[in-house]
């Protein structure tokens, strides 16, 4: 999944192993990311988003501009407000709540097939 660095003027932005590249696939628009998206974001991880959003972060790398580690009180004011933070970050974020979404979609096909296991067991 990438994203297209835009605001009024062309950005390029740095994903992954693609360094200072301008990636067209997928529009980056600042204002896309709702603090009800947050929301939803933090329904999925629970009360420890900050904990995990973070871990997200360093395990791909990813830093603030001075390229130290974003902070959990950053991250915290980030998901509690309507603005978006840097580029970066939003993107980090989009990608996040991909993973998230992909992870629970599967824990609960492996719950239901457990369950149906189980019912399966039981009738015989």
């Amino acid at each position: 999944m990438y994203y297209v660095c835009v605001s009024q003027t062309q950005l390029t932005c740095k994903y992954n192993a693609i360094t200072s590249a301008t990636i067209i696939s997928k529009p980056h628009i600042s204002m896309a990311i709702q603090k009800e998206d947050k929301e939803k974001v933090k329904k999925l991880t629970g009360y420890n988003y900050t904990k995990v959003f973070l871990e997200f972060l360093k395990n791909n790398n990813i830093s603030n501009n001075k390229g130290n580690p974003y902070s959990a009180s950053h991250i915290r004011r980030y998901f509690s407000t309507s603005t978006n933070g840097s580029l970066q970050l939003d993107d980090s974020f989009l990608e996040f709540w991909d993973a998230i979404s992909k992870e629970k979609k599967s824990n609960a096909t492996r719950i239901q097939k457990l369950s149906d296991k189980t019912s399966e067991l039981l009738n015989n």
